[in-house]
């Protein structure tokens, strides 16, 4: 398999102030744990693992542009063949994470996972 290449981004282009546009949709993909302790306000979970839940990934528009994010960096690459694979055209990867969000002082929000099947 030939490496996929997508666009490099950090936590702090994610960051829309309040009533402005907001260009990304953001897929979380750390356990949900992780998630609940605090992620990018809006940002969908959908933990990695070895058969990511193609449902959880409903809502969000495969032709817009998906940042995938985990803690670091490392997850969050790993994840996104399985999301070109489930049809998202316009991919980049957060290499920074929560903790680049985090660093720069961004505001969190906490609670359980927002996936396609909560209620």
């Amino acid at each position: 398999d030939a490496p996929l290449l997508v666009p490099q981004i950090e936590a702090i282009d994610l960051f829309a102030p309040a009533g402005s546009d907001v260009p990304w949709q953001v897929v979380d993909v750390r356990r949900p744990a992780e998630y609940a302790a605090g992620h990018v306000p809006g940002a969908l979970s959908c933990e990695l693992g070895s058969a990511m839940p193609v449902a959880a990934l409903g809502p969000l528009d495969r032709s817009r542009p998906t940042a995938v994010l985990c803690e670091g960096g490392y997850r969050s690459s790993a994840a996104l063949r399985q999301l070109r694979a489930a049809g998202f055209t316009d991919l980049c990867n957060v290499h920074d994470g929560m903790r680049g969000w985090r660093g720069n002082h961004l505001p969190q929000a906490q609670g359980g996972p927002a996936t396609a099947t909560s209620s």
